[in-house]
């Protein structure tokens, strides 16, 4: 059995990404005009450039990742496979065999299970479909959990999974 889902495939309306991209020119144009006075107070030229991208590249990081980033989750009956899609190309973020998982339930019951483990989220913010789930497992000594927004069907055949081990 093989389940593939998306999270984070809502993509964002063309009215909000047209004022996106005039509030993105607004605060760069506002990030020049403060620098300007930075300058004026005795800043040298290069740390205001440098200050000047170091900003915008950190804006866009900030918005692409918002807006562009969509996680798929892959199950083929023996592992769980995360990836990151950016502008439609898939690359690999966490491989998971469904032997290793411990855990499988809500982020609160995993946080209080293992208050060791090394939370990674694993899906898009802006995703509000379905509840997080929690998924635990032990690898190499360490243990981890991915947050992902799974729904009814994969959710329940990774429970069984953990339950059948």
């Amino acid at each position: 059995m093989t389940i593939s889902r998306l999270s984070g495939k809502n993509r964002l309306k063309p009215g909000y990404g047209v004022l996106l991209i005039l509030g993105l020119v607004a605060a760069v144009f506002l990030m020049n005009l403060l620098l300007g006075g930075f300058m004026a107070l005795g800043l040298p030229f290069t740390c205001a450039s440098i200050l000047f991208w170091v900003f915008c590249v950190a804006l866009l990081g900030l918005v692409f990742q918002h807006f562009g980033l969509v996680y798929r989750y892959d199950i083929d009956g023996v592992k769980l496979i995360v990836s990151r899609i950016y502008l439609r190309n898939p690359r690999f973020y966490e491989q998971v065999l469904l032997r290793e998982i411990v855990f499988v339930g809500s982020e609160e019951e995993a946080r209080r299970r293992n208050p060791d483990a090394r939370v990674k989220r694993a899906y898009a913010r802006r995703d509000k479909d379905g509840p997080v789930t929690a998924v635990t497992f032990r690898k190499d000594g360490e243990s981890k959990t991915l947050l992902l927004r799974l729904d009814d069907e994969a959710a329940e055949f990774l429970k069984n999974a953990v339950k059948n081990r």
